[in-house]
């Protein structure tokens, strides 16, 4: 387009062109955007947040940060936009401060504000944000309780998640696939039957739901029900990925099924096209190691595709610790 010269690009086409960058985390290429907008075109708040917001998830928060106070008006999507670079990248005192700061906030700022402490494993704050929210009477959205839920997870805060569970029927918030999701693997770290109610209730499965409930029964031990319930997902038409095959290969692991480990790991490079990864290889050799087939799991390492051999270095420890236990049951 600036090739040929007979049009000029506008707001809009710098706009799009900076998403495209944004997306494809081209900072080089939005600098040099940045750079034709200094000198061809009038910057407005639009562009402005445009900029910002390819910075910010390049990494370059010094340089939104610039743009950001040059703004001459601030609007609620520019101190977002900030807040969240911020607390995307771990600096969630920055991000609160701006937070503060700012004259207004929508339920998409303190999203990014409650995603920012679950993911930096600051959840005790998470949720005092979050009781502060109901009392200004802003009304949370699905993803600040998907976000919650998942801090319960990690922390295995079960009691708090069933009030924010209890939140959720109170306050009317559907449960859909990512919702139920959520709540099947927060309810999977303290068992399985609530997990499974939740699972079982959702009127739509996608590949995440399916994933979620396979992978709670295997941590859990439930390896027949795992099994049975990947059966059914194939049954469906629900596509298996490879976070799927990870609880289908655990769930073998704990259930000593070394030939239906076999199978499934086969399967995925045969059947799905789903390249297996380190976290594969490591289920495998761990069932073959508890079933004392300590010559078949040291090739299957030595078979890995791989540059780094430090990365094998947990798999080798895991065929030791199987070689310590085999041979002293003998």
């Amino acid at each position: 387009m600036r090739e040929e010269g007979d049009l000029m690009p506008d707001e809009a086409t710098v706009v799009s062109t900076l998403s495209a960058c944004t997306a494809l985390k081209n900072l080089e290429l939005g600098k040099e955007i940045h750079h034709y907008v200094r000198e061809r075109i009038e910057f407005t708040s639009i562009i402005g947040n445009a900029l910002m917001d390819m910075y910010c998830k390049c990494g370059c928060l010094s340089m939104a940060r610039l743009i950001f106070e040059q703004l001459p008006s601030k609007n609620v999507i520019c101190w977002t936009t900030m807040v969240s670079g911020y607390a995307n990248c771990g600096e969630l005192e920055e991000a609160r401060e701006l937070f503060e700061r700012s004259p207004v906030r929508d339920v998409v700022m303190w999203t990014s504000m409650i995603n920012g402490y679950v993911q930096f494993n600051r959840f005790d704050e998470a949720v005092a944000l979050f009781r502060e929210m109901q009392i200004r009477r802003v009304k949370p959205d699905k993803f600040i309780v998907v976000s919650l839920l998942t801090g319960c997870a990690q922390t295995g805060s079960l009691e708090q998640g069933k009030w924010i569970h209890g939140f959720m029927d109170e306050n009317r918030i559907p449960i859909d696939c990512v919702v139920g999701t959520a709540l099947i693997e927060m309810y999977a770290k303290c068992g399985v039957e609530k997990a499974l109610e939740i699972f079982y209730g959702l009127r739509e499965k996608d590949t995440a739901s399916w994933t979620s409930i396979i992978c709670g029964l295997a941590m859990n031990g439930k390896t027949v029900t795992a099994l049975e319930l990947f059966s059914k997902m194939k049954q469906v038409g629900a596509k298996p990925d490879d976070i799927t095959f990870i609880g289908v290969l655990s769930a073998c692991s704990h259930g000593g099924l070394v030939k239906e480990g076999r199978e499934f790991f086969n399967s995925m490079t045969k059947m799905y096209h789903i390249r297996p990864k380190l976290e594969h290889y490591g289920c495998l050799i761990d069932l073959l190691g508890r079933a004392g087939l300590l010559d078949e799991a040291e090739e299957l390492i030595k078979k890995i595709p791989n540059e780094d051999n430090a990365i094998l270095v947990p798999l080798y420890g895991s065929l030791l610790s199987a070689c310590r236990i085999y041979r002293m049951s003998r």
